[in-house]
């Protein structure tokens, strides 16, 4: 762990609760690089990001934002290789030598969406925050603009 006692952080919430602002905050300065997930350069491939995260070196800073735009490019590629980007990234994470934080949305606060697409994209935002989550040394849920560090 690093500086606030962790490096790598998960920061949780819903539209518009204000994690995206709340993860700035954490990272603060210029130096901080940003990987944009709904950029075609970093979601167009599984393991760009998985990638990008394990080549950081320490003393940079580094903001995933956010990972449901990039689990979103990868659903078409099936569960399977889905579950392997996952598992990809989650060690990237684990190995990153950077100050790290992904802010994801939280998808386990509302009702079962009623179209298949929509349950496919929850349960495998849900999945991935989850082993995010268990990767990562800090874990923050956002609400309204006010923050909860839930590990």
């Amino acid at each position: 762990m690093s500086r606030g006692g962790w490096s790598t952080a998960l920061v949780l919430g819903g539209i518009r609760s204000g994690k995206s602002a709340f993860a700035r905050s954490l990272v603060g300065g210029p130096a901080v690089r940003h990987l944009q997930t709904g950029l075609d350069e970093v979601a167009a491939e599984s393991g760009r990001l998985a990638v990008l995260i394990a080549g950081a070196q320490p003393g940079e800073v580094l903001l995933v934002d956010d990972l449901g735009r990039w689990v979103t490019a990868q659903l078409d590629r099936g569960p399977d290789a889905l579950a392997a980007a996952v598992a990809e990234l989650v060690e990237a994470v684990r190995a990153c030598a950077a100050r790290l934080v992904v802010v994801s949305p939280e998808v386990g606060l509302s009702v079962v969406p009623p179209t298949a697409p929509d349950r496919a994209f929850v349960d495998q935002v849900g999945a991935a925050n989850q082993a995010l989550a268990a990767a990562c040394d800090a874990v923050a849920l956002v609400v309204a603009g006010q923050a909860t560090w839930v590990k």
